[in-house]
C-alpha cells in the first residue's frame, strides 16, 4: 500500500537508520583517530534524536487519511421511454475507470503550520469506479488540527493510461442496444475543494480516528451538456466486430468537448 507521511519528524526517523549505517562503514578497524573519534560520538546524537521523534507527544503524531473512489450513475431516455419495462429510448452510463498517477493534498490549519505534500506512487492507480465505493489503496499521515480549508488536486491520466474512461449503453428498441465509451486521453489536474462530511464547516483529524476521503466522479455532471438527441445522432464505429458509439478526441468530438468541458466541475471529495 503506498503511504506518504506529511509530517518532518517521521521522515527524520526513517532516516536515522540509514544515516547510522552510513557513519559506521567511515570507521575502519585498528586507525581510531580524532576524526574517527567524532564519527563515534554523532551516531549516540542520532540515535537519540530517533528517540525523541518516535516518542513525541500524542498532540503531535499523526492522524490516518484513506481513500476511497466512487462514480454516480447517469440515464437519458426521450419522450417514448417506456418506464414499466425500462426497455426503449434509453441512454445510461454506469460504469468507468480512473488513472490517477498523483493526489496532492494542501491544507490550512486554525492552529499550527500549513501542510502540504504530494503523493509519489511509483505506478498510476488504475481504479475501477463501479459499484460502492472502492478502497484505493491509498493512505497519509496527516498532522492533527482543525483544517478549515482542504484542497486535494488529482494528477490523472498518463500517456499510457487514459484519465477516465466511463462505459455506458444506448438502447435504440426493444431489440437492439449499442455500447458507449467515453475514452478521456489526456493527463489532466482536477483541483477539488474537500468538504466535511457532516454539516460542521470544518474537517477535524485526530490520531484516535482514521478519516477517509471519498471521492466522487459526479457523473450526472459530467453528462449535463449532453441531451438525448445527440447521443441518437452520434456516429458508431466498429471494434472487435461489436457495433459501438465511441466517444473520443477522434470520434463524436462535439460530444467529446461538451463531456471534457465539464471535467473539472464533476468532481467531489468529502472527508469524514
Amino acid at each position: 500500500m503506498p503511504s506518504t507521511s506529511a509530517t518532518p519528524d517521521i521522515i527524520a526517523a526513517n532516516g536515522c537508520k540509514t544515516a547510522y549505517k552510513s557513519m559506521k562503514k567511515k570507521i575502519k578497524a585498528g586507525f581510531l583517530t580524532v576524526r574517527a573519534m567524532v564519527v563515534l560520538v554523532l551516531p549516540l546524537i542520532l540515535i537519540s534524536s530517533c528517540e525523541k521523534i518516535l516518542d513525541q507527544p500524542d498532540d503531535k503524531k499523526p492522524a490516518e487519511l484513506r481513500f476511497e473512489f466512487a462514480m454516480g450513475t447517469h440515464e437519458l431516455s426521450d419522450d417514448k421511454f417506456d418506464k414499466a419495462n425500462k426497455a426503449v429510448g434509453k441512454f445510461s452510463v454506469e460504469s468507468g475507470f480512473i488513472s490517477v498517477s498523483n493526489i496532492e493534498f494542501d491544507g490550512r490549519r486554525q492552529e499550527g503550520d500549513d501542510v502540504y505534500f504530494i503523493s509519489d506512487f511509483d505506478e498510476p492507480l488504475l481504479i475501477d469506479l463501479s459499484g460502492e465505493f472502492e478502497d484505493a489503496g491509498i493512505s497519509f499521515d496527516i498532522p492533527q488540527g482543525i483544517y478549515t480549508m482542504i484542497e486535494v488536486t488529482l494528477h490523472i491520466g498518463t500517456g499510457e493510461h487514459p484519465a477516465l474512461r466511463m462505459q455506458g449503453e444506448y438502447r435504440k428498441n426493444v431489440h437492439q442496444s449499442i455500447p458507449v465509451l467515453f475514452n478521456y486521453g489526456y493527463p489532466e489536474q482536477v483541483r477539488i475543494r474537500a468538504k466535511p462530511g457532516s454539516s460542521a464547516s470544518n474537517i477535524v483529524f485526530t490520531k484516535e480516528d482514521s478519516s477517509t476521503a471519498r471521492v466522487i466522479v459526479e457523473t450526472e455532471s459530467l453528462f449535463r451538456l449532453v441531451n438525448y438527441g445527440m447521443i441518437v445522432q452520434a456516429e458508431t464505429v466498429e471494434i472487435d466486430g461489436k457495433e459501438m458509439i465511441l466517444i473520443n478526441e477522434n470520434t463524436n468530438t462535439g460530444l467529446f468537448n461538451s463531456i471534457s468541458a465539464r471535467m473539472n466541475n464533476s468532481f467531489t471529495v468529502v472527508i469524514e
